[in-house]
């Protein structure tokens, strides 16, 4: 059990540590709304993976609105789910709505993940390094504790070999695709986002360091990263060590 000293106003809290050589820098957060102007400066330069679902949907409307200069800045998706682009489950649709077209990156629609032979195609032609590294990559975690697109207890989960994973949801879209354990762990930064009530048992884990969680086994594979956990679940899930 990691005992994280908590503060009464979002700050950095104390490191959170999953082995002598890998730790990671938690802040908790009352609004999204801090975690978007945190993280903005990590959108304007280089590779930036974003993940799919709730969360992210929210952060993309709140940068947007920052307006950003992403000129320099490509930006990829971390998994899709295999639905029409146009369909409300689709990340990347998600992120282009959202997110690219408003800041003028309308042009990164074409990074779609559409199988992972085109989508590991498509990273081949961008990154000149094996695995690719991306210059931050942003993740969530579902309330099943899975993250990207790689479920707890699935194959994938410890096969290093591969850079994209064709995997299964156990609840619809089922079909989905998904950079990794070897690519997100090997990103110069890595940012974790976590929000909403339904989340408290799988942040109970990561506190304890549960390796069975993807998001756990991901953070071990590191030495530095940044979490942000919204206050009421980190509460919750303290509560449910």
């Amino acid at each position: 059990m990691y005992h994280l000293k908590i503060h009464h106003t979002d700050t950095l809290m104390n490191t959170l540590h999953f082995s002598s050589a890998s730790a990671a820098s938690v802040h908790i957060f009352s609004s999204l709304e801090s975690v978007a102007l945190d993280t903005l400066p990590y959108l304007q330069h280089g590779t930036v993976g974003f993940s799919g679902g709730t969360t992210y949907k929210t952060l993309f409307s709140l940068w947007a609105q920052k307006k950003p200069n992403c000129s320099d800045a490509s930006f990829f998706p971390v998994d899709e789910r295999l639905v029409p682009f146009d369909d409300p489950a689709s990340n990347w649709g998600a992120a282009y709505r959202l997110f690219l077209n408003p800041v003028g990156k309308s042009s990164n629609k074409t990074h779609a993940a559409l199988s992972a032979k085109q989508y590991n195609n498509l990273l081949h032609s961008h990154f000149s390094t094996v695995p690719p590294v991306f210059d931050v990559i942003f993740l969530g975690m579902g309330s099943d504790g899975h993250t990207a697109g790689i479920f707890p207890g699935t194959p994938h989960v410890v096969n290093p070999a591969i850079r994209v994973l064709e995997t299964t949801s156990p609840v619809a879209p089922i079909q989905r695709i998904s950079l990794s354990m070897t690519v997100l762990a090997a990103a110069k930064n890595l940012i974790v986002v976590i929000a909403g009530a339904e989340k408290t048992a799988a942040v109970a884990g990561i506190l304890n360091n549960n390796n069975v969680l993807p998001i756990v086994q991901v953070l071990s594979q590191r030495s530095n990263s940044i979490v942000y956990i919204e206050r009421q679940v980190y509460s919750a899930g303290q509560r449910n060590i």
